[in-house]
């Protein structure tokens, strides 16, 4: 259903506060098409919302940014950084940021772009509850490409 625009433009176009409704597992429309690459399903979601539900979270406290992320679905995590970028800034459990997620999922792809598009070195630096940077995670699991982009 999520990739379908045709069938989602009607939903929304009926009942549009259906994009701000969230399932069992604290999950939005805008979330599930996220993690699902569903790029036009995302651009039309965020039209009807006005950007709100790119910070709303789930269940793991993650949101659409993070699921995009941590799946490399890298034309969605463009398009949620320029809705709102301070997204990315979100901590989710541990005080991981959506670096940290990656590092620990493998997403290099994304991690590249995640530090292409925020230039916080505030936001790059940022330890998890344990302490540790994403150089430090990287470094820890032989990231080795990872450490010469920082």
């Amino acid at each position: 259903m999520l990739g379908r625009i045709d069938f989602v433009k009607k939903i929304v176009r009926i009942t549009p506060q259906l994009t701000s409704e969230l399932n069992s597992l604290r999950s939005s429309p805008l979330h599930l098409a996220s993690a699902n690459g569903h790029v036009d399903v995302v651009r039309l979601l965020l039209s009807v919302d006005d950007h709100r539900m790119c910070l709303a979270r789930d269940k793991n406290g993650m949101t659409p940014l993070h699921l995009s992320a941590i799946k490399g679905r890298l034309e969605v995590l463009k398009i949620l950084l320029q809705a709102k970028p301070e997204a990315a800034q979100v901590t989710v459990y541990r005080g991981e940021n959506v670096l940290h997620l990656c590092i620990k999922r493998y997403q290099m792809e994304a991690i590249q772009l995640l530090l292409d598009t925020i230039s916080d070195t505030q936001f790059i630096n940022s330890k998890d509850t344990d302490g540790n940077t994403i150089l430090h995670l990287a470094v820890a699991d032989k990231q080795v490409q990872v450490c010469k982009n920082l």
